[in-house]
């Protein structure tokens, strides 16, 4: 259901598991909008998520990413 909500996002491309039970990892393309993603999930009543990054994330840009 999470995934559905984040994909309000035009520029959200995905939303995958993590090894975490607690943890998605979101596909975005552009900046990224975790103000308008929080939004989102608590207007549908989902708890306030804590949005951020891992220290192990690679962020990918460039024709490769697309």
């Amino acid at each position: 259901m999470i995934r559905w909500e984040l994909f309000l996002d035009w520029d959200v491309h995905d939303v995958l598991e993590t090894p975490h039970a607690d943890t998605l990892q979101v596909v975005f393309r552009g900046d990224p909008d975790p103000a308008a993603w929080r939004a989102h999930l608590t207007a549908a009543g989902f708890p306030e998520p804590i949005i951020g990054q891992p220290a192990d994330a690679a962020i990918e840009t460039g024709p490769a990413a697309a």
